[in-house]
């Protein structure tokens, strides 16, 4: 899988489990003090996402790191 694949999978999993969670892009943002359009670009898989960023995710949205990452529970 190529690193823009990797990032699209990443980005589809973050906008699932945001949606799962009842968040907007929105809310989201704010919580990372970011500007919406960021996590737009994020859940699209055009801008990577640090692993701080990951972990507040995951915490945020109920899922662990190693989900939004492979797919995978953990």
């Amino acid at each position: 899988m190529g690193t823009n694949d990797k990032r699209e999978a990443i980005g589809a999993r973050l906008k699932s489990a945001r949606e799962q969670a009842g968040l907007t892009q929105g809310q989201v943002a704010k919580l990372l003090g970011l500007h919406r359009p960021s996590v737009s670009e994020m859940e699209a898989g055009r801008r990577g996402v640090s692993a701080d960023e990951l972990a507040t995710l995951a915490e945020t949205y109920g899922v662990s790191v190693n989900w939004l990452l492979d797919g995978e529970a953990g």
